[in-house]
């Protein structure tokens, strides 16, 4: 793994867990502590061009995190798209959308410099919403 790939692992993985805050599923009230954010759509399907988009990213706890999102795949999308549809339903519809294509995208190498700067603007973006929000 190359530099550039562990930071654009990092950034990713702080613009998911800036932006959810706590786990995901409903009535889960798990926060900080142990969150990690999950793809939602796996390198290994052919989904590498989604890699980094914060979008296709979820925060979830490990007593969700395995069980669900690994394991009872299916039972787990009912559970995470109404949860995303209630805070955007532009997100959901993207995500949907891309969950019912057979159009998969080769698997491409992502040019992480690229991806470095929109997760620092992205992540950045959110931090600034978080502030605003505040008060």
């Amino acid at each position: 793994m190359t530099n550039a790939e562990i930071t654009c692992r990092s950034l990713y993985r702080q613009c998911v867990l800036a932006r959810d805050r706590f786990c995901q599923i409903f009535g889960c009230e798990t926060s900080l502590y142990n969150l990690a954010p999950h793809h939602l759509f796996h390198r290994s399907q052919g989904n590498w061009h989604l890699l980094f988009d914060i979008d296709f990213g979820v925060t979830l706890c490990p007593y969700h995190h395995v069980p669900f999102a690994h394991e009872r795949r299916e039972e787990f999308w009912d559970k995470i798209i109404p949860v995303i549809r209630c805070k955007d339903e532009a997100r959901a519809v993207k995500i949907l959308k891309q969950k019912n294509s057979l159009n998969k995208v080769p698997n491409l190498r992502p040019d992480y410099k690229l991806i470095k700067g929109i997760l620092r603007k992205q992540l950045k973006d959110i931090q600034e919403k978080a502030w605003m929000n505040a008060f």
